[in-house]
């Protein structure tokens, strides 16, 4: 499996209180680390996967965020995936994009076309562990980064065990995506090894979308409730969304 989901990222106004919002709905809530002028917490889940809260450490590092950001759009410069991570912090806070583990053995041509040239980030974790990881995104923001570890995973990715979450939550199950450009976004995800026969049309004659790395993906308004509890099983659903200009 060359892609597998890998995590969501959620923007909150203030990492504590993000933590204790999410603690408060029965989550596990882990601090992740400084990368610099953000810090994040992490919602692990039994196939590795998690959310990431992400928070700016001080008022002036969010300005400084989006002084990049506004300077990159003057420059109309959509080819960086500085121009995808800054592109968080001019978004309303919640959820606000996804990533898909790929091992690119450190080799640009080893990516998908249209793909942005692969940058190193890093993260200091709370025991002082560096943490390294390379990312590269397509052109579509709606499509998923993605990210390829440099240290070992289980440094990146919280351990999780059984029963650590109180509301029960083992996974995330689906990623919900805006309705807009949906023939364009069903071709990238084809352009990221995906199976034109995982394209089902439903009921409501929306697109859902079941691809290599494990979770589905549908197409409809932004909910603004984060979380849905599923009324035929008996964990908590998370549902992600994530309403993305391209």
């Amino acid at each position: 499996m060359p892609y597998e989901f890998d995590h969501a990222v959620i923007l909150v106004p203030d990492l504590e209180q993000g933590i204790n919002q999410f603690t408060a709905l029965g989550f596990h809530v882990e601090k992740g680390g400084s990368h610099g002028l953000t810090e994040n917490a992490l919602i692990p889940f039994k196939d590795q996967t998690y959310i990431e809260l992400i928070a700016y450490k001080s008022k002036p590092a969010k300005f400084i965020l989006m002084a990049i950001h506004k300077w990159l759009r003057l420059r109309r410069s959509h080819d960086t995936i500085m121009s995808r991570l800054t592109h968080w912090f001019s978004r309303p806070f919640g959820p606000i994009d996804w990533c898909v583990r790929y091992t690119a053995s450190g080799n640009p041509k080893h990516l998908p076309a249209g793909m942005t040239i692969p940058k190193e980030f890093s993260r200091l974790k709370p025991d002082g562990t560096q943490i390294k990881w390379t990312l590269s995104a397509p052109r579509n923001f709606a499509l998923p980064m993605l990210i390829d570890d440099r240290t070992e995973r289980r440094f990146r990715a919280p351990l999780y065990k059984s029963g650590l979450h109180k509301n029960g939550a083992e996974a995330i199950e689906e990623i919900i995506l805006p309705p807009e450009n949906i023939h364009a976004i069903v071709q990238g995800f084809e352009g990221l090894s995906a199976k034109q026969d995982g394209v089902k049309l439903a009921p409501s004659d929306k697109i859902n979308l079941d691809y290599p790395f494990g979770l589905k993906i549908k197409f409809k308004e932004r909910d603004q409730n984060l979380m849905s509890y599923d009324p035929i099983i008996d964990i908590p659903v998370w549902l992600v969304s994530t309403s993305l200009d391209t």
